[in-house]
């Protein structure tokens, strides 16, 4: 059994502290524009050991969210004070300080706002039990957001709808590796409404659309030749230096690399730990190489300060 992406840290009396993690989505299709405005898609969805911390006081003067080292507002757009006005929808919640610190980077595609939304549904049932029970929370998720279901669960899914029809994975993937993942974030920032924009004509009209097939993930490093994501295709369209990076990984780790969710995250994954540290090295090297702001305009904001070696958690 797989354990829960939202683990309990630490607990007190008056205090709760937990993790959420990053997703990787190792398969992104997009079926059709739907009639509420929303894309219809099925994905592959894993969470990593990469992860953000969520502490919580309970019964505080006023409700008050910190992120101490950046990485996120601390303002009532966070979707963490999202989450929990949400909550106070269904059930009174007394007053709540918290703290967010963030390791996963925003607009990256690695779903880190969902996790911390997730994340504080999750604290406040366990504290303030919702009156409609898990559903309830559940209910919250979709409300809130397409891909913070997925992190109430505990791993692997394949996920359809807008995000929030979740089916989970009953057999680990990449069996017999150890799977890894070089995560990199280039130091900019997309629009997941912009990159859904760029999607148009036969992208998303249906009859030109791949066909998922979870097999395909089962076994080894055969795995990686299905690497898939259809918002590549308007990301590349909407930032031109999305091009240069998919370009560079093409030439270096050719059938093991693809952009996750609505991007900018870039992953190159591996067999096993020292095979991706290796990859960060040589990744790092290729960046300072090939994207040198003083030498080309058009490569502006792209660096190496962000690349992540992390686990897949695929499954017990």
């Amino acid at each position: 059994m797989n354990a829960p992406m939202i683990p309990v840290v630490r607990e007190t009396e008056h205090t709760l502290t937990v993790t959420s993690p990053a997703k990787i989505n190792l398969w992104l299709e997009i079926l059709g524009r739907r009639d509420d405005g929303f894309h219809e898609l099925v994905s592959l969805m894993v969470p990593t050991t990469l992860v953000d911390h969520l502490a919580l006081t309970f019964d505080a003067p006023e409700d008050l969210l910190e992120v101490p080292e950046g990485g996120a507002p601390a303002d009532p757009s966070n979707l963490v004070l999202k989450a929990l006005h949400q909550a106070r929808q269904s059930r009174p919640i007394p007053p709540v300080q918290m703290e967010l610190i963030k390791r996963i980077p925003a607009q990256a595609g690695l779903g880190g706002g969902s996790g911390n939304a997730a994340a504080i549904l999750k604290c406040l049932h366990r504290r303030y039990p919702d009156p409609r029970g898990w559903a309830g929370v559940l209910a919250d998720a979709e409300e809130l957001g397409s891909d913070i279901s997925f992190f109430l669960g505990d791993g692997p899914a394949v996920v359809r709808g807008r995000g929030e029809i979740l089916e989970a994975i009953q057999e680990p993937l990449f069996t017999g590796l150890s799977p890894h993942a070089c995560i990199w974030y280039p130091g900019f920032g997309l629009s997941t409404a912009e990159v859904y924009q760029q999607l148009s004509g036969p992208l998303t009209s249906g009859h030109m659309c791949r066909n998922f097939n979870i097999k395909n993930f089962r076994h080894g490093q055969e795995g990686f030749r299905h690497l898939f994501n259809r918002l590549l295709d308007g990301a590349r369209t909407l930032d031109p230096r999305i091009a240069l990076i998919s370009d560079l990984l093409e030439d270096h780790f050719s059938g093991r690399w693809i952009m996750t969710g609505s991007g900018s995250g870039f992953v190159i994954f591996a067999a096993g730990p020292e095979a991706s540290e290796a990859d960060a090295t040589l990744l790092r090297g290729l960046i300072a190489s090939r994207f040198r702001a003083g030498d080309d305009a058009s490569v502006d904001g792209i660096h190496g300060d962000e690349i992540h070696v992390v686990s897949l958690l695929t499954g017990s």
